[in-house]
């Protein structure tokens, strides 16, 4: 899932820089993909013992650029392409039923300033899915 997410990410036309997982170096250009846990959202269970689950995963994106309005311009992007992606249905899909599927980005903002000039931007992602357990 985050390997997906993160080629994802990277597919975002003003992407620049490297996108790790779990961690980022505090450098301008610079991005890390954070899990943030599962959520469930919702369940029911059907006569068979199938178990249909609504999961909510969260995720946390950092991103260390020079502090300068160009920066929250490209927050800006990001977001309005996340959600221009997710409503063309062209977001990674997680779960069994693709057509349920949603990305959400939000909360976008400038989290740190330093005295350098650095910032740290975060973004808080939540994707969205139906998983289906068959019952034996």
């Amino acid at each position: 899932m985050l390997e997906v997410l993160k080629q994802w990410l990277q597919t975002f036309p003003d992407w620049e820089g490297d996108l790790q997982l779990d961690y980022a170096d505090q450098v301008p250009g610079n991005a890390g993909l954070y899990p943030r846990g599962m959520t469930q959202l919702s369940r029911r269970e059907d006569v068979l013992g199938n178990v249909t689950v609504r999961w909510g995963c969260n995720f946390l994106l950092r991103r260390w650029a020079a502090a300068r309005e160009d920066n929250a311009r490209w927050l800006l992007r990001l977001q309005q392409w996340i959600a221009q992606q997710e409503q063309l249905g062209l977001t990674p899909k997680f779960g069994d039923d693709p057509a349920s599927e949603r990305m959400r980005a939000f909360e976008g903002k400038l989290d740190q300033h330093s005295q350098t000039g650095s910032a740290l931007y975060t973004l808080q992602l939540q994707a969205e899915y139906t998983k289906i357990y068959r019952g034996e």
